[in-house]
């Protein structure tokens, strides 16, 4: 008996030390996906139940909201749960990972995976950014979770494929750069999930809003939509649908029909939605400052002013408190003053570089 207890025991133990270390060795082997993996493992290291505002979205998204700029001017803790092409199935499985460990008093979500109309089709696992699989933008950054194993089975179509997704060291095994910093998966992040984008697009100051008509959503997306929209009333949760501050260009007329149309599809069904574009002059957005990689991407400066815009909004318009003044934001505190001396002014000045850069090869193809 004696014997067999032990030999139980040296296999239990062995089970348990060999999951730890696979478990740690994944987060420590995956690639930095492209913004993915920062966002989240900062979010993971937050403390149970601190973050009031959580923000669902693509790179749109996080190029749009300085979570930051909403602490410095209303003592809101948020943060933006976004990565790269976040599809539009992915963001109810978004908001499970979010309720996790958080409590947010408001989901704000930005309509723009719909908007462009990402979709999910059979080739989806075959398109790359770089040399990352779309869909690991949208799988690799969460823990090991039910959740994620739920959110995997519903993006990879191909079963065949969905092994190295759910025990993704087997796809990141020969990573020649492992990072050690990873080994816990919750590094904290003073960016909260804020990016800033490089400068490839300018746009003049003055706009002239341009005609469009709305424009419907396949049948697919609106199941989708109809889909989240009953998590979010599964959860009893409070949400603000956004569209972020887009500038009027006439080759995306697509999509901004679309945002008319999800918008009255919202509204109807009783849920706010801000559309931060009917408010450009007000934001102060600049088409030669504040747009980074296209209409719908934004610089440092954009995403500021757009911040500044919205948490007015949120102040007036929801009862989301002040944890300036409140014990258990210390760590907020420590890193707001990393993100005002350190972080924004070097992404102001990384911004001048790149958008001067961009300038001298726009002269440069014009002689």
């Amino acid at each position: 008996m004696n014997i067999y207890v032990k030999r139980t025991s040296r296999v239990l133990i062995f089970i348990i030390i060999f999951s730890y270390l696979f478990v740690h060795f994944t987060y420590v082997f995956r690639e930095p996906l492209s913004h993915t993996r920062e966002h989240l493992m900062g979010f993971y290291s937050e403390k149970k139940n601190t973050v009031d505002v959580a923000v669902i979205g693509t790179s749109c998204t996080f190029s749009a909201i300085a979570p930051m700029q909403l602490w410095e001017d209303h003592g809101i803790a948020a943060y933006n749960f976004c990565t790269n092409v976040m599809l539009e199935n992915t963001m109810r499985y978004a908001i499970r990972e979010i309720l996790k460990t958080q409590s947010p008093r408001l989901f704000i979500i930005d309509i723009a995976p719909f908007m462009n109309g990402y979709g999910i089709v059979d080739t989806m696992d075959e398109q790359t950014s770089g040399d990352v699989q779309v869909l690991r933008y949208n799988t690799d950054g969460l823990r090991l979770s039910k959740n994620r194993f739920d959110l995997i089975n519903e993006v990879v179509l191909n079963r065949k494929k969905r092994l190295n997704y759910y025990f993704d060291l087997m796809f990141y095994h020969s990573n020649p750069e492992p990072e050690l910093k990873n080994w816990n998966w919750n590094m904290p992040s003073a960016y909260k999930g804020y990016s800033n984008l490089q400068v490839d697009v300018m746009f003049p100051d003055t706009y002239e809003e341009i005609k469009t008509e709305p424009c419907t959503v396949s049948e697919g997306e609106m199941k989708i939509l109809d889909e989240l929209l009953n998590e979010i009333e599964r959860h009893n949760a409070q949400v603000l649908f956004i569209v972020g501050p887009y500038w009027p260009v006439d080759d995306r007329k697509e999509a901004i029909g679309k945002a008319e149309y999800l918008k009255s599809y919202l509204t109807d069904r009783g849920y706010a939605f801000l559309d931060l574009h009917e408010h450009l002059d007000e934001i102060g957005m600049k088409g030669s400052e504040d747009y980074s990689m296209d209409y719908n991407h934004f610089t440092i400066t954009g995403a500021v002013k757009n911040t500044r815009y919205l948490g007015d909004y949120i102040s007036r318009n929801y009862d989301i408190p002040d944890r300036r003044n409140e014990e258990g934001y210390e760590k907020w505190h420590r890193e707001y003053k990393e993100w005002n001396e350190k972080i924004l002014p070097e992404n102001i000045e990384w911004t001048k570089r790149v958008r001067q850069e961009y300038i001298d090869r726009q002269e440069e193809k014009s002689k």
